[in-house]
């Protein structure tokens, strides 16, 4: 059986690749990881409390529709700053393409993680409280297994 670090670690070179294939000719850096967040609940009190420094969690809902949370965020961020010639060129500038790169991804997190829940935090910010520095934009998706390990699915940019 493959341990949490090693499962991390196998997903996160692939999610490296498309950060670093992203990288526009700019200042800004993208960062797409998968951590191992212990073992535990999941709701919205878990949230409320990883987040305290960095924003004000408003909803945290877990989903059993894990698959298709972790594509939508995969298409929004994967090829995000790729121009079309660059996807051409990389041959992913088809529907079928593109397509290949997110199922992959979903098979990679279900062979190696098996989730049965996701969430995504809905983020607010208090007016007059400070928060310490996150990402200029991000999407946090929160998966649990039945042995409720807790993977963190992360995909951000900043300057």
């Amino acid at each position: 059986m493959t341990s949490p670090m090693e499962t991390c670690a196998e997903i996160n070179g692939y999610l490296r690749a498309y950060a670093e294939w992203n990288q526009p000719e700019s200042n800004l850096v993208y960062t797409f990881t998968l951590s191992h967040e212990g073992v535990g609940s999941l709701d919205l009190a878990f949230a409320r409390d990883f987040y305290a420094s960095v924003a004000s969690v408003t909803a945290f809902e877990l989903q059993p529709q894990w698959q298709a949370m972790v594509s939508t965020l995969a298409r929004k961020w994967l090829l995000d700053g790729w121009t079309p010639a660059r996807l051409k060129r990389m041959s992913l500038g088809c529907e079928d393409g593109i397509a290949d790169v997110v199922a992959a991804l979903v098979a990679s997190v279900e062979k190696a993680i098996d989730p049965v829940h996701a969430a995504v935090p809905a983020y607010g910010f208090e007016r007059g409280k400070r928060y310490q520095w996150y990402e200029s934009s991000w999407d946090d998706l929160w998966l649990v297994n039945e042995r409720a390990e807790r993977y963190l699915l992360h995909f951000g940019v900043s300057d």
